[in-house]
């Protein structure tokens, strides 16, 4: 007779409503504005009618095609329709990278990535430029000092000029980018650096930040939260006054992100939507779209507790008793474990480990039996996306076990997404349910 074997991670869910931008099918902006080149960083002046971005790879910039990026602008004809960009502004183009970081004054100022002078280990890394009798001012440092200056990048200053954010590589971090921010005190100093918080930055990389107008929403890109492909686009909302406590990053979806890379999104003040992408091969073009409804959707989080001592005890001598009567016999093979996982989560929690490590040595003493692990999601969230995710949690279990010294190859991983529910997704108990890895065991 075959066993049965539920193992269940205990979690409280709570609802938390949320508004999730809905944006139009977004659009390539054309030959006007891209090229066979590599089109970033994309910035829209206050009114929406003068686009700067950075351009790299391109025989004309100030350094050729092995240079740096130069900085580029075009002007609106109607509504995404562009005039043929222009690189017009050689004072402030040099042969090293030049980016528009953020706008401010009305249009009147521009700050800027250093690429002017002596770049040694003290060298400021955001300047800014004035727009003054006709043309730009030489650009002059804003003031913030930032250790490890070399490992800082993708700068976003706020329209207010009172809030940077930036990503930054630290050892303390694996080297990845994480997400910080300086704020600007009453007295013009700069805060020292800011962590944004484990919500936001993940052991994988942070990067492109950009704040709304009213500076409680964030978007970023990230290769550490689940997604669509190589870097995809989330947003978050500020909870607080501290900057380190924020809603749960929501992914934008996969009209905005794709398999590739999607980053250096911005939204303007008519709601429309520029960022650059890979998607349709090659280097990177820029895009456009505009917000087609906020949809109030209400958003399950589970906040995993440990369960009480003697409880995880009780479980983790249950499932080795269970284990230990099993014979090799294709007949007393358990025939499923399942594993659940928390809203939007795939990584296997701390509690029942050692109920894995169970399974592990099992394993370890009959190497004719080998492992399928399937995932699967609730129905919260785009179809593509449970996919994508449901692979992902039975990766994690494959991972967990391979790091315990299980052979990978004896385990298969599939996603199943949502097709697949172990109960109705019409309540939290059943998505809770249904946000599963199970691991079946098969006679080799």
């Amino acid at each position: 007779m075959k066993n049965f074997l539920v193992l269940l991670f205990f979690a409280k869910a709570s609802l938390v409503v949320a508004q999730v931008p809905l944006f139009e099918e977004p659009t390539n902006l054309g030959s006007n504005i891209n090229t066979a080149a590599d089109e970033t960083r994309p910035m829209l002046m206050a009114g929406g009618n003068l686009l700067y971005f950075s351009r790299g790879s391109y025989k004309q910039n100030t350094g050729g095609a092995t240079g740096g990026k130069d900085i580029w602008f075009s002007q609106r004809r109607a509504e995404n329709t562009w005039t043929m960009a222009i690189n017009g502004m050689s004072l402030l183009n040099t042969k090293k990278n030049n980016e528009v970081l953020g706008i401010g004054r009305g249009g009147l100022r521009l700050y800027l990535t250093n690429s002017y002078g002596v770049q040694d280990d003290t060298f400021e890394r955001i300047v800014f430029s004035d727009f003054e009798n006709g043309d730009w001012t030489e650009p002059l440092p804003l003031g913030i000092k930032i250790k490890n200056n070399k490992s800082v990048a993708d700068f976003y200053i706020h329209p207010s000029e009172e809030v940077v954010l930036f990503s930054m590589k630290t050892p303390v971090r694996g080297n990845q980018e994480d997400l910080y921010v300086c704020l600007k005190s009453d007295t013009t100093d700069w805060s020292a650096p800011i962590h944004l918080g484990a919500t936001i930055n993940t052991s994988g990389k942070e990067i492109t930040p950009f704040l709304s107008k009213d500076k409680k929403v964030l978007y970023f890109s990230s290769d550490g939260h689940p997604g669509f492909g190589d870097m995809d686009i989330f947003l978050v909302e500020r909870q607080d006054e501290t900057w380190q406590s924020w809603s749960k990053p929501v992914n934008l979806g996969n009209r905005v992100n794709s398999e590739g890379f999607d980053a250096h999104f911005i939204v303007s003040e008519n709601q429309e939507m520029f960022f650059s992408s890979d998607r349709d091969g090659g280097l990177r073009d820029l895009y456009y779209s505009r917000l087609q409804t906020q949809e109030v959707i209400a958003v399950e989080t589970d906040v995993f507790e440990s369960a009480p001592t003697e409880e995880v005890d009780s479980l983790i001598v249950d499932t080795m008793s269970k284990l230990s009567k099993v014979e090799t016999d294709l007949e007393d093979i358990p025939s499923t474990i399942i594993v659940h996982f928390g809203f939007d989560a795939f990584s296997v929690k701390n509690p029942f480990t050692k109920t894995l490590d169970s399974i592990a040595n099992y394993l370890d003493t009959r190497p004719k039996v080998d492992m399928e692990i399937v995932g699967h999601t609730d129905s919260v969230g785009p179809e593509n996306y449970n996919h994508m995710l449901s692979e992902r949690r039975a990766k994690a279990v494959k991972q967990y076990f391979v790091n315990k010294g299980i052979r990978g190859a004896r385990i298969v991983t599939m996603g199943r997404g949502e097709l697949y529910p172990y109960t109705s997704n019409a309540t939290g108990e059943g998505r809770r349910l249904n946000r599963r890895a199970e691991i079946i065991f098969i006679l080799n």
